[in-house]
């Protein structure tokens, strides 16, 4: 399970890239100009490449479904919903706890495109980390925590 949801993250990771540099080139240059004829080329390059780099995506979506993976997925959550045991919740708190740390250990100031990444990175499980044990944590997660995050996440691509 974890080799495929790799090969999902890797998948989706260069899809991700491309949408992003194409989106910034878009907005850079919105209308080829005559100044810049060769952007258009780019452009229309990079969104060709963006458009292939979208079939491992479905691929692997399509053997996760083969396998019946969302009635798998909603019987694992109701699951969690339904767990209540003091050691789960010990768990959770324990993974919210690393998760915070990680992230309010990489903010800036960013002096390296590296340490941007890593901030990106963290804020990225601090966020998945919030949705995934909201149920367990006591008192809930705002939901304008999980915005602001949400914001950050977009702001920085």
């Amino acid at each position: 399970f974890k080799r495929r949801l790799r090969l999902i993250r890797r998948a989706a990771g260069e899809a991700r890239d491309l949408d992003v540099l194409v989106d910034r080139l878009r907005q850079r240059w919105p209308v080829p100009t005559a100044g810049a004829p060769e952007a258009g080329r780019v452009i229309g390059l990079l969104a060709e490449q963006q458009t292939a780099s979208r079939g491992p995506i479905r691929e692997c979506w399509a053997e996760l479904t083969s396998w019946d993976w969302p009635a798998r997925q909603a019987r694992l959550l109701k699951l969690l919903a339904e767990l209540d045991s003091p050691r789960y919740v010990r768990f959770a708190r324990r993974q919210m706890r690393l998760a915070g740390r990680q992230f309010f250990a990489t903010t800036g100031p960013f002096r390296r495109a590296a340490q941007l990444h890593q901030f990106r990175i963290r804020g990225k499980r601090l966020r998945y980390s919030l949705d995934l044990f909201a149920d367990a944590l006591k008192p809930r997660p705002q939901a304008r925590c999980l915005k602001r995050l949400k914001q950050m996440q977009e702001a920085l691509g």
